[in-house]
Formats: C-alpha cells, sequence, structure tokens
C-alpha cells in the first residue's frame, strides 16, 4: 500500500525510525513523492518485508498526555458502521496509554450523509470526552460570535444541514475561523475535565 502519513504536516512524526535507522520522512511537494532521509550516515540497510514506522510521538508517549481524536470523515462512516469508527478510536486510546482524551465530532455533511446520526453515537459512546462541533458550527450565533455576518450562502448552507461556507475551504475542510473554534471548543473541554487548569 502506499504510505502518505506526512502529506498533510509532520507534527509529532519526526524523527522516525525504520528497520533500527532513524531518520526523516517526508513529502517532497516538487518531486510529487515520499522520502526517508537518514539522520546519521551509516551502513545500507535492506527492508524486506512490512515494517512498522515508530514515530517521535510514539517514542515520548507518556500516560499525563492529553490525545485528541479528530478522525473518520475521510472514511465516510454511517450509522451502520460506527462501530468501526469507535474501535479505532478505543485501540488509539489505549495505545497512548493516557487516560485524558477528547473524541472531536465530525461536520461535513456534504461528504457523510448520516454526519448527525454518526455524531450521536459517538456522543453516547464517549459522553463528556465528546465535542460537537457540529452542533455550534450549525447556529447562525456560532458565526457571530466569531465576528462573521451570515451571507445568503450561509444561510442556505444551514437550512441544508451544512456548516457554513464562511467557515470553510471546500466541503470538507475548514478555514482558520474554523479551527479557532474546534481549538476553543476542546480547550473548553480540557478544562471542564480538569485535564488542564
Amino acid at each position: 500500500d502506499e504510505i502518505d502519513i506526512s502529506y498533510f504536516g509532520v507534527a509529532g512524526l519526526n524523527p522516525v525510525t525504520i528497520g533500527g535507522v532513524e531518520g526523516n520522512y517526508y513529502y517532497d511537494q516538487v518531486k510529487e513523492d515520499f522520502y526517508f532521509k537518514r539522520t546519521q550516515a551509516g551502513e545500507e540497510v535492506t527492508i524486506s518485508a512490512p515494517t512498522r514506522v515508530i514515530t517521535s510521538a510514539m517514542k515520548n508517549r507518556r500516560e499525563n498526555d492529553i490525545l485528541v481524536l479528530f478522525i473518520g470523515s475521510n472514511n465516510h462512516y454511517s450509522s451502520k458502521n460506527t462501530d468501526e469508527l469507535i474501535a479505532i478510536q478505543e485501540q488509539m486510546i489505549k495505545y497512548s496509554g493516557s487516560k485524558k482524551f477528547i473524541i472531536v465530532g465530525l461536520t461535513s455533511k456534504d461528504y457523510m450523509s448520516e454526519v448527525d446520526e454518526v455524531n450521536a453515537i459517538l456522543k453516547e459512546r464517549w459522553g463528556k470526552n465528546f465535542v460537537d462541533l457540529r452542533e455550534y458550527m450549525m447556529t447562525e450565533k456560532c458565526l457571530t460570535d466569531n465576528g462573521i455576518t451570515p451571507t445568503e450562502q450561509d444561510l442556505i448552507d444551514l437550512a441544508n444541514g451544512e456548516i457554513p461556507s464562511s467557515l470553510r475551504t471546500d466541503t470538507i475542510h475548514g478555514n482558520q475561523t474554523f479551527y479557532n473554534i474546534i481549538a476553543d471548543m476542546v480547550g473548553d473541554r480540557m478544562e471542564a475535565l480538569h485535564y488542564i487548569r
């Protein structure tokens, strides 16, 4: 399978260790390909079978870390297979070793037609550890709270059950205001759960 773990950035990734060799894994936008560059010169190592990539975050995890998971949209989950998403989240939480975690709800109805149903299932499973972005973003109040006067398209979007265009760059990705809202909501929940003061 093609690996694209650094396509959207390398936060928590580098340095990685592959087959006992430490280096940096990165995507070269000019060459449009992925590369691994050793941190120190050494003898050639041949890897002939699938090998786990050990990331910096994996090596440096601590039980007091706060894990924030915002995953699932690209897999187009529905109410029929949300258990698969929950199983992945459970595995990630277990692997992290942390008892402090936040599950961030999904947002795009265009990308996932049953997004509200999926979020309801996630909310039931995770309770206070679940942050429902969509519930807040689907209000005119969200726009005005963030200094945005709702446009005609925003109102059409809301009526159609979609996050307002003033918060998005496309049908799934948010703009800076969208991500600021996420940061604020996750930060507030961390405080409410006494993860931070």
